[in-house]
């Protein structure tokens, strides 16, 4: 009866915790052929990005290599509050500030010499093995811009 107790304890403490992960925490690599990128010169040729849990918020590492081929490596990390934080190694942009919408949804604004470039609404599909990024803003050419990229869980 003891040991019943114990788990149900155990269980009861443990399960809050588990809960509280963001669903966008894991490994997500970029579904090119399932991508759309307008300028279509926007489009990498791979991206992996790794998401951890963080008080309240997200660190984000990103692995790409760019449309003309060179690797670019960045991580940033930002809470839940609105607040700008520091991205450091991203050309278009050098703040972020993020924000839930709902369990599924985040919101991101991108921020270069404190002017919003662009806006990130992500959305993770019911069964956590995929999710959608939606971007709109001007690149750091100063283009309009309207990527809908399909990330997949790895």
């Amino acid at each position: 009866m003891r040991r019943l107790a114990a788990c149900g304890l155990l269980i009861l403490f443990w399960m809050p915790a588990v809960l509280a992960v963001d669903r966008e925490v894991g490994t997500w690599k970029v579904n090119l052929a399932r991508s759309s990128y307008s300028p279509p010169d926007l489009a990498p040729r791979q991206a992996i990005v790794r998401i951890e849990d963080v008080d309240n918020g997200l660190r984000v590492i990103v692995d790409l290599i760019d449309a003309a081929g060179r690797p670019v490596k960045y991580d940033y990390s930002f809470k839940f509050d609105g607040r700008d934080y520091p991205v450091i190694g991203d050309p278009s942009r050098d703040a972020t500030a993020g924000r839930k919408v709902d369990e599924y949804t985040l919101e991101q604004v991108s921020k270069k010499n404190g002017a919003i470039t662009q806006t990130n609404r992500i959305v993770v599909a019911k069964d956590g093995q995929s999710r959608v990024q939606t971007t709109d803003g001007k690149d750091p050419k100063g283009r309009t811009i309207h990527n809908v990229v399909l990330w997949e869980r790895q």
